[in-house]
């Protein structure tokens, strides 16, 4: 497996990554962890180092069958993920203000959000000509992010 590095983080990845939307499962059918955990295996086998994933992505199951499936073989995946779909209530407005948060970290190459309509594609795109944040809103930003995810991300990466 040939690979590129990605982005500015000097990481080399598998120029061919897993999405995992469909992770142990095909749509509308029964998660089935064992056939999830092959797929990660097989992954593996076949060289691929880069997985991306989401928080809502088979109710939660594919982030943790990949959180299970690394624990037991650490260092080998550089995992990415999405998160916020699972906010209740879900508000647009945020999301654009949470991709321009993103955006303002020089390391980040590309952000992906996900969009169950046509309208969120638009507020995405639109995220990127928001304003900067200020910088007391980024410490704020960032102290919501690192009491409550840093701990569960930053040590995959």
């Amino acid at each position: 497996m040939q690979q590129r590095i990605f982005g500015k983080t000097g990481r080399a990845v598998s120029e061919i990554g897993l999405g995992t939307w469909q992770l142990g499962t095909r749509w509308g059918d029964p998660f089935n962890h064992e056939e999830a955990m092959k797929i990660l295996q097989t992954a593996e086998e076949s060289g691929i180092t880069f997985i991306d994933t989401a928080d809502v992505y088979n109710g939660g199951k594919s982030e943790e069958t990949i959180g299970e499936y690394i624990a037991a073989h650490p260092g080998r995946f550089y995992v990415t993920t999405k998160c916020g779909r699972r906010l209740n209530p879900h508000t647009a407005d945020l999301a654009p203000w949470a991709i321009r948060w993103i955006l303002m970290h020089p390391e980040v190459s590309v952000v992906i959000p996900g969009a169950s309509k046509a309208a969120q594609v638009s507020a995405n795109v639109k995220a990127a000509e928001l304003p900067a944040l200020t910088q007391a809103q980024m410490d704020a930003v960032s102290a919501v992010y690192d009491r409550y995810l840093r701990a569960i991300i930053h040590p995959h990466w």
